[in-house]
């Protein structure tokens, strides 16, 4: 949703951002399917020509829950990310606008890091005042932050070594709230936007001064001016400031604004959002409405004319203590797509470049420029980040894992973070949490598509969905001569080959890849999952078969291998296979593990069977929805049905499915089923199962398995505590 109409006070600027909340789910990116000895690029990224020899991956890292802004005491509510910026220690800051917080983080050193630490300070209340930390910067020294209040009206400064926290609060009567700030670093005062009003204003720390600034537009009869964000020129005397409603780009003096401004007209409609400057001193400006990103370029001449108004407050000194707390966070690696694009810009004004977002809704806000004067901007509604390079007339968008969690502001680090080659920190104010976009050159070796993070899933009686199809593990079987390519149903007391594929997603070689085989029995409670590497899992449980190495695997390759197994009488006639991959400077450990189910079902040709499979299905979206289940891949005659379907389920929360499928005395030897099962919540898709039934002839060696048989169920995904009852009917002559 973009703000398009041009008569909304901007007042409701948060109110719209409030009104925007969405629930938001983890999300696995496309795999190939390929089913060749040898797959180029078996994942959906690939390196880019500005980027050679590496590609770009993304790190999630998960918030604490917070409160509504009505008390500093932590709840189960959401975190709401805002704005953030980055120090030149490499800590990154950002607040959180609905929670009274202020966060100092500290990225990962090692691209590999699977959990890092945050610094957080919960802000103390004046007189019981909602607060809302907006936006924020880092002073010169390094020592302090300072950083706006929208809803409580005041300018703080957070000193981290001492923990002193100082607020300067805006008298009430002037119902002025300050939005985006800066700091003028010959000076030292702090400027900062009237987001609700047509005024920007000057603090004075030192005299706890105030100076008011009203703007003025020549022939503007529209009502308030509501000035949206600032940005400094760091070459001269002068700073930046975008017109939310008017579209207007106001340069200002800072020695002298009662001057006037110079006064830029940018593209129409768009809701002038978020600027940043470049090397060059080419102004970049976001517009959400109409998904543009225009570039005003230095000497530019095409102005109107502007004047500014002064007055003059003084403002009461408000010193509070705070202490921060450490949180742990975990991080999650996610692979993304890159969409790569060749736009050349429109030319608009004098002289005015204006980049159209490629993706439509895509609602641009936040924007920042890199050391090669590329500049990135965060989608809001498109749930992507953005990259425009002029000097190639080429723009890309990277999709966020977490869906609709609504990407805000974004940072760029000036400066290098190896082994990384570029970076990009963004908030995500939906999803409750922070987003981090890097390049360089890794190894990430897969066995099945990634776990998402809750890993492993918090609760042992629920089944882990997943949108994706299982891992690619299957037997070769001896009967009919030993091939790859063959996927067979197991024959028990003779030597099987079992195979499983491993890629390297990677931009580097990966060596010595270790894959290790197990199996589990079904008649035993499920009580673990196979560990993330190099752990081993339980052998009470996991029963391990067979490994083999991998010496050397090329990037953006697979490669099957197998190791050999005799399937003796204490293997049960339902068996699920574990494989778990690892080589040392894996960046993802997440797609190392990989599952699958034999026998599957064998059923016998001309005898009518039901198989009855009770599953749980769990709802991991943030929110109470409607679950609805549909089939495909049902045979003509075969009948499958699940109930209750169309059922209600809270979040977190799991229900139990019951799964019928009838298979026809009609049914031929030789057929084989895969009745793939979709669940969604009304409209995502939680998850997908896939149930494979294989009808054998009388005659085989393979007989079914017995009338009544408990199982543990994996398909295609996570499950545990599942119990499974498969009755066959009693064959007849």
């Amino acid at each position: 949703m973009i703000m398009a109409n041009k008569n909304i006070v901007v007042s409701l600027f948060v109110v719209f951002l409030v009104a925007s909340f969405a629930a938001f789910a983890q999300t696995t990116l496309p795999q190939s399917n390929n089913n060749t000895q040898t797959i180029a690029e078996p994942i959906g990224y690939r390196a880019l020509a500005d980027w050679s020899g590496s590609s770009a991956l993304m790190r999630e890292y998960l918030l604490p829950a917070g409160s509504p802004a009505t008390t500093y005491v932590p709840s189960a509510g959401p975190s709401y990310p805002t704005a953030i910026t980055y120090d030149a220690n490499g800590f990154i800051w950002f607040t959180d606008i609905f929670n009274n917080r202020v966060y100092r983080l500290t990225p990962a050193t090692a691209i590999n890091q699977t959990s890092t630490t945050a610094l957080k300070w919960q802000l103390p209340l004046f007189l019981n005042m909602t607060r809302g930390p907006a936006h924020i910067i880092v002073d010169d020294a390094h020592t302090s932050v300072w950083f706006t209040d929208y809803v409580s009206m005041q300018i703080s400064c957070l000193n981290w070594t001492t923990n002193l926290l100082r607020d300067w609060t805006i008298p009430r009567n002037l119902n002025i709230h300050p939005w985006d700030l800066l700091m003028d670093p010959a000076t030292g005062h702090i400027w900062f936007t009237g987001l609700n009003s047509s005024r920007f204003c000057e603090l004075i720390p030192p005299n706890n001064a105030l100076i008011i600034y009203n703007l003025i537009v020549m022939g503007d009869t529209g009502g308030p001016l509501p000035v949206s964000l600032a940005e400094m020129k760091p070459n001269g005397p002068r700073f930046y400031m975008t017109d939310f409603r008017l579209d207007f780009l106001y340069r200002v003096q800072f020695m002298n604004p009662g001057a006037g401004a110079s006064v830029f007209p940018l593209v129409p409609g768009g809701s002038s959002l978020a600027l940043v400057l470049d090397s060059k001193q080419d102004v970049w400006v976001s517009q959400p409405a109409s998904d543009f990103v225009n570039e005003q370029l230095t000497g530019s001449n095409y102005k109107k004319t502007g004047s500014i108004t002064s007055m003059g407050t003084t403002l009461e000194d408000d010193m509070n203590v705070v202490a921060p707390n450490s949180v742990n966070i975990p991080i999650h690696i996610t692979p993304v797509r890159a969409a790569e694009y060749t736009t050349p810009p429109q030319v608009i004004g004098d002289p005015l470049n204006v980049w159209n977002v490629p993706s439509s809704p895509s609602g641009p806000w936040g924007i920042d420029t890199d050391t090669n004067d590329s500049a990135w901007y965060a989608e809001y509604t498109g749930n992507q980040i953005g990259m425009i390079t002029p000097s190639t007339n080429k723009t890309l968008e990277f999709m966020v894992p977490t869906t609709n969690s609504h990407p805000l502001y974004l940072t760029v680090p000036r400066f290098g973070m190896p082994p990384y080659a570029t970076h990009v920190w963004f908030t995500e104010f939906t999803g409750g949490k922070v987003g981090e976009l890097f390049t360089g050159t890794f190894v990430d070796v897969r066995a099945a598509p990634s776990i998402p993070p809750q890993y492993p899933p918090p609760n042992p009686g629920s089944i882990r969905w997943t949108a994706e199809p299982g891992a690619e593990i299957w037997i070769d079987a001896p009967s009919n001569g030993f091939s790859s390519a063959h996927h067979d149903i197991p024959e028990r007391g003779v030597v099987n080959h079992l195979y499983a594929r491993v890629a390297n997603l990677g931009f580097s070689a990966a060596t010595n890849i270790n894959v290790k085989f197990y199996y589990h029995n079904m008649s035993v409670a499920f009580a673990e999952f196979v560990p993330l590497p190099p752990s081993t899992p339980s052998v009470t449980v996991w029963f391990p078969i067979g490994s083999t190495t991998i010496a050397s695997l090329a990037p953006s390759l697979s490669t099957d291998v197998y190791v050999e197994w005799t399937i003796n009488s204490t293997v049960p006639d339902h068996f699920c296979i574990g494989v778990q991959v690892y080589t040392s400077g894996d960046i993802n450990l997440y797609d190392n593990v990989a599952y699958r189910n034999f026998e599957i079902f064998s059923v016998l040709a001309g005898v009518p069977t039901t198989l009855y499979l009770p599953v749980w299905a769990t709802n991991f979206l943030n929110a109470t929805g409607t679950l609805s289940v549909s089939l495909s891949g049902v045979p003509d005659g075969w009948t499958a049905v699940v109930k209750p379907n169309g059922v209600s389920v809270g979040p977190g929360k799991s229900t139990l499915l019951n799964l019928t499928i009838q298979v026809p005395s009609s049914a031929k030897a030789g057929m084989r089923a895969v009745i793939e099962v979709t669940g969604m919540i009304d409209g995502t898709t939680t998850g997908m199962l896939w149930v494979e039934v294989d009808v054998v002839a009388q005659t085989t060696t393979q007989t079914p398995p017995i009338s009544t048989l408990d199982v543990g169920f994996l398909a295609g995904g996570f499950v545990a505590g599942v119990v499974l009852m498969l009755l066959i009917r009693r064959r007849g002559k």
